[in-house]
């Protein structure tokens, strides 16, 4: 099974808007706790699922 923000929220005991904003390079975000983040995603092989962003966006109703 494909890790998923919200695991990756769980098993540091952050929230999943702290994991999302370390993907976004927020500015918010600790240079350690980022750092722990992107570690736990390395370890999990943490890969965004495109199919979702598309549903979220709405990349997937647009036509061309």
């Amino acid at each position: 099974m494909a890790a998923r923000l919200k695991d990756i929220a769980k098993d540091l005991n952050l929230s999943v808007v702290t994991i999302s904003k370390v993907l976004r390079n927020h500015p918010d975000i600790g240079k350690e706790t980022r750092q722990r983040v992107l570690q736990r995603m390395k370890e999990l092989n943490y890969r965004p699922n495109l199919a979702a962003r598309a549903l979220v966006t709405g990349a997937a109703t647009r036509s061309a």
